[in-house]
């Protein structure tokens, strides 16, 4: 009995501070503008997987003890058959708890990389954002609100870890100060508005993640020449994903400050080599096609000219036929020289 009583008081201890520790992560988790007082803290990450590691096997020790603590005390039950059956019981209920927990965790695992639509009932916890923790399934909370930025990582200027450290995360505090190093630009808070799925407490309105079901510009515009005389209607929205799709030089979308450019075929009369282009198909060329490669120009009205006949629509918008044919046409009838006066581009 001695051994059981020194137990209760060592792991009665620990259950204080842990308790103290689930409170204050569970209260830091919840109250983003905290975040600044606890830099390098995740806080709901100590607050779903840290302390419930240490707590709930504390619980159940501790528990245990207790019970066994009861049989001893007590004459009439003080049976060694009787505390193995309530020892065992009470494992085995902390077992089934374990059992139910992971397999909960598989199937919302499931749900996430079979892509499933995201109806209008899910409320969008701290807990549901932390589901979407990968880089081709990621949300992300920013000042409260949260944001679907699925397979950005590949197109973020940034770099891609930039995004997938905050996959289902709170990523307020990095987008605000661009990693430490500044402010976002307006393209970039525009491009950020288009991913947006909801607030933190309220319901998802309506998100489509079904990536099987969807149809590209690819599939319903073939690379021919369309005839003029089609009918114009929407055949795709001008998501990054969509946009990652068009990644090959003769099948080139582009970004540029918050727009999407049909820029297929036009590696190859580029004044500034094909590489130049190619390394950004289906990926954000805003800073590139702004800096000029990096050595600081800026591009020739000429260019300038040039890119504006490209245009499909803004991130987020909608891309029609007509949009695609005009692209095409234009394409066709760049100069070898690519149409700009910038031959060191």
């Amino acid at each position: 009995m001695a051994n059981i009583i020194k137990t209760l008081r060592f792991t009665a201890i620990f259950l204080i501070f842990f308790i103290a520790l689930t409170l204050l992560s569970g209260f830091v988790s919840m109250k983003t503008f905290l975040s600044p007082w606890f830099p390098g803290l995740d806080a709901y990450y100590w607050h779903t997987v840290i302390v419930p590691v240490v707590f709930v096997p504390l619980v159940y020790v501790h528990s245990l003890m207790g019970i066994l603590l009861f049989f001893a005390r007590n004459q009439k039950f003080n049976k060694t058959y009787l505390k193995v059956a309530a020892a065992g019981l009470w494992t085995a209920l902390f077992v089934l708890f374990g059992y139910m927990y992971v397999a909960q965790n598989s199937a919302s695992n499931i749900l996430n990389t079979s892509n499933l639509a995201v109806s209008g009932e899910t409320v969008l916890t701290m807990e549901e954002v932390a589901r979407h923790m990968t880089a081709s399934d990621c949300w992300m909370i920013v000042s409260g609100k949260v944001y679907n930025v699925s397979d950005y990582a590949t197109s973020h200027p940034g770099g891609a870890e930039a995004i997938t450290s905050f996959c289902g995360k709170d990523g307020t505090v990095a987008f605000s100060t661009k990693g430490g190093k500044g402010s976002h630009s307006e393209s970039a808070q525009k491009i950020l508005a288009s991913f947006y799925v909801g607030n933190i407490g309220g319901n998802v309105s309506s998100v489509s993640v079904k990536g099987d079901e969807k149809q590209t510009v690819k599939d319903i515009v073939p690379k021919s020449a369309i005839p003029a005389a089609q009918t114009s209607k929407t055949v795709a929205t001008l998501t990054l994903s969509e946009i990652a799709r068009h990644a090959s030089a003769s099948d080139c979308w582009m970004i540029i400050g918050g727009k999407a450019y049909n820029l297929s075929g036009y590696a190859t009369a580029h004044p500034g080599g094909t590489q130049n282009i190619t390394s950004y198909c289906g990926k954000d060329g805003t800073v590139a096609f702004s800096t000029k490669g990096g050595q600081g120009n800026s591009h020739s009205s000429g260019a300038q000219n040039l890119l504006a006949s490209f245009y499909l629509g803004d991130v987020g918008g909608a891309v029609s036929e007509s949009a695609v044919i005009k692209t095409t046409t234009s394409l066709q009838n760049v100069p070898k020289n690519g149409g700009d006066d910038d031959d060191d581009d």
